[in-house]
């Protein structure tokens, strides 16, 4: 999970494995497969980058 900040400052944690759309509109909308929308404060490459590393970090064990 990442952990996202939604327009308001509140902490917002998203499974990526859920991510279906990561729009920037011009502020972040992730989009879930189910349907359900978050706008964060964050860039969608910085989304990304935030995802690459949780992901590289839970495969490696470090």
């Amino acid at each position: 999970m990442v952990k996202l900040t939604r327009l308001d400052g509140t902490p917002v944690y998203i499974n990526e494995n859920f991510i279906e759309i990561l729009d920037a509109s011009p502020d972040s909308a992730i989009t879930l497969h189910n349907g359900t929308t978050f706008v964060v404060k964050e860039t969608p490459e910085k989304i990304l980058d935030m995802i690459e590393k949780w992901n590289k970090k839970n495969r490696t064990g470090r």
